[in-house]
């Protein structure tokens, strides 16, 4: 048997902040254990940690170093996600093992708010169907580019559209070959040519490799309007 705790929304604004997720069970009468998981867009989940009086706490590899008990019971249960990027975006559900009446679980979300004070790009570029459009992306602060790369987000992993190095210059990944221009590094553009379809409706990732920063990106989503419009909004 499964039961449900109650459902909370956790917003982080910033690249480099920390996200702390914390659930309480109230009766600890028969609780044997509580794991933390992390779940993905197709409804599986994975792993992060678990908490037992035999086994102690216990961060499960690969996230070790990122994921940290900050307390561990089993009636009450914190852990936080260390320097939060747009990757750790998700929900995070905590289940408590309770002996006789089975699961008990809650579930958190982290929303990553923004990098508007670091990466800038437009809020709304539209665009009619069968014409050209342009997604950019500035970085506003001053630093060492490695590589700009602009992401197709997809429900299974990203998929690369064009990079752009001071080594290499642009580079368009196939299928987006005569599709898809790659201009300026620092301020990040790709136009879309041949004409906006209805197939390049999705949202897309622009993300700056920063030494010795690390990551930064901000998304543009790309969605069909009423009127045959295509609007390019930003999300923080």
């Amino acid at each position: 048997m499964e039961r449900s705790l109650k459902y909370a929304l956790i917003s982080i604004y910033s690249n480099r902040s920390s996200s702390r997720h914390t659930c309480t069970h109230f009766d600890p009468t028969g609780a044997l254990q509580v794991t933390w998981q992390r779940l993905f867009k197709d409804d599986s989940v994975e792993n992060l940690a678990t908490y037992s009086k035999r086994f102690g706490a216990q961060i499960i590899d690969p996230h070790r170093g990122k994921v940290v008990f900050t307390e561990a019971s089993l009636n009450s249960t914190s852990i936080t996600v260390k320097n939060v990027t747009w990757a750790d975006e998700a929900c995070y559900i905590c289940s408590f093992n309770v002996y006789p009446s089975g699961s008990i679980r809650k579930q958190t979300c982290l929303t990553v708010q923004g990098l508007s004070q670091l990466v800038r790009t437009q809020q709304v570029v539209t665009a009619t169907l069968g014409e050209d459009a342009v997604l950019n992306c500035e970085l506003m602060t001053p630093k060492y580019v490695r590589e700009v790369t602009w992401q197709k987000v997809t429900t299974g992993p990203n998929e690369n559209v064009a990079t752009y190095s001071k080594h290499w210059g642009p580079v368009v990944n196939p299928p987006y070959k005569g599709k898809v221009e790659d201009e300026e590094l620092q301020t990040c553009s790709i136009i879309i040519r041949g004409g906006v379809s209805r197939g390049d409706e999705c949202c897309y990732k622009c993300l700056f490799n920063a030494y010795p920063d690390g990551g930064f990106s901000v998304r543009t989503c790309l969605s069909k309007s009423m009127d045959n419009l295509i609007s390019f909004k930003y999300n923080e």
